[in-house]
Order: C-alpha cells, then structure tokens, then sequence
C-alpha cells in the first residue's frame, strides 16, 4: 500500500494505492474522511466487545459456573461466570445463545441487561441475567467443568481478583460488600 498527500482548494487529499495481484486500486480521501477512516479502523480491530451471562436456574436459584481450561487465559484453571467474545455482525444475544450453546451445551433465554465495564485489555463487557432452559449442565469448547452453584454462593467459589473487576451492579447482584 503506497498513500500520498496533495492540496487543493485548501484541503488536503490523501491518495492510498492498494496493490493486489495485477490490480491497483485508487481511493481519494480528504483528510477528515482518511482519519475517520482509521479511526473507524483502529477501534474495529481494538476495542472488541465481549458479553458475559449470569444464567439461572431459576428452579433452584442457582447460577452456572465453568472452570476454564489451562492455558495462557487469565481465567485458565478458575472458576468463573461464563462469557463470550462478541463476532463481527453479531449481537449480544445471538452472542450469549451461542456462549450457552458451546460453553455449557445448554439453550438460554436472554432475560435483561445488568451491567457493562472496561476490561484491564480493554474490552467492552456488557453483562446480562439469562435463564437457562435445562438443568443439565456439559462443559464444552474451552471449559473442563461446569456446575451450579447457589445464588449467594457464588462469590465463594470465585478468586478475589476476578470478582475485584466486576461492575458495582454485578457486586450488588451477588450481595459482594
């Protein structure tokens, strides 16, 4: 890729070359739409989006939990609330079917928001209550366990730091002081 930069009419134009195969391609950008143009860019490849699913049973007002599998994942060999990195073109709760489908081989219905925060990476977290349709509980994909645990006993089964980066709703969800 080869960019240059003219003026004309007192603005500036950027042209980028894109060289593929046998073609090359010319776009002609002013420079406010080149730097939305890599911002738009820059925050699609960086600040990705993940959700996290408090799903119930709510016949036994118990919450499911997975223990991740080891590995470089700051969650490898914890126990934690189960959550899915959202795709391209995917939406929160198509994402959240999917994370009770391939993490816990279960069907959820996406009940409400709860909550959003930052990631230490970065990442936007948004957290919603689910409700799971079954009881029965599979570990799959990336987990190794996966178990009910009481409502108000979650906290307990939970590392300190982990529940630390939690947003206040979700510490007063789980009655965390």
């Amino acid at each position: 890729m080869l960019a240059k930069n003219f003026h004309h009419d007192s603005i500036f134009y950027n042209i980028l070359l894109l060289e593929t195969g046998f073609f090359q391609t010319y776009f002609w950008f002013s420079s406010a739409q080149f730097i939305l143009s890599r911002v738009v860019l820059f925050f699609s490849l960086v600040l990705k989006e993940a959700v996290i699913g408090i799903i119930w049973d709510t016949a036994h007002k118990r919450i499911a939990v997975g223990m991740k599998k080891p590995g470089d994942h700051y969650f490898s060999g914890r126990w934690h609330i189960p959550g899915e990195k959202i795709e391209e073109g995917e939406s929160d709760e198509t994402a959240l079917i999917r994370l009770g489908i391939e993490e816990l081989s279960i069907g959820i219905t996406v009940i409400k928001f709860l909550a959003n925060h930052n990631s230490p990476t970065g990442r936007i977290v948004r957290w919603y209550e689910c409700q799971a349709h079954s009881d029965l509980l599979h570990p799959g994909s990336d987990l190794v366990d996966a178990t009910w645990i009481p409502h108000l006993q979650v906290p307990n089964h939970l590392q300190s730091d982990t529940m630390a980066l939690w947003p206040e709703k979700i510490k007063d969800f789980f009655k965390i002081s």
